[in-house]
């Protein structure tokens, strides 16, 4: 069995991450590492794109300064959208994950994500599963 641990950090800054492996037999081995993350701001909108999950669906990071709401548009390389999402999004920096369907075959999509009818904000994803 292999373990998947994620882990989703809210503010920017410096994290230690370890990894501990322990063998049947008792033997003990760790790695560290200092990660440094950077990025989030609570006092502009911002999105990050995180690793999927085991399922494939997308994760994301949204950051807004105030409440209001954000419509998420999931173009393909086409200039169709296959994804379109709407939702009530409050102060601070929240996950939202995009279930991965039918709808969506391997390849680069652009993720656009429209704060408050306002401020747009775009990236590109690939989708692997």
């Amino acid at each position: 069995m292999r373990p998947e641990p994620h882990i989703t950090v809210n503010e920017s800054g410096e994290y230690q991450i370890c990894l501990v492996i322990e063998t049947a037999t008792g033997c003990v081995d760790t790695f560290c590492n200092q990660i440094t993350i950077e990025g989030f701001n609570d006092d502009e909108y911002n999105f990050k794109i995180l690793p999927p999950n085991a399922d494939g669906s997308i994760n994301l990071l949204l950051t807004s300064p105030t409440d209001g709401t954000f419509d998420l548009f999931l173009t393909d390389v086409a200039g169709k959208k296959v994804i379109v999402q709407s939702s009530n999004l409050s102060v601070g920096t929240h996950q939202y994950v995009i279930p991965v369907g039918e709808n969506l075959s391997i390849g680069i999509y652009l993720i656009s994500i429209h704060f408050n009818n306002e401020t747009i904000i775009s990236e590109k994803i690939a989708v692997l599963k």
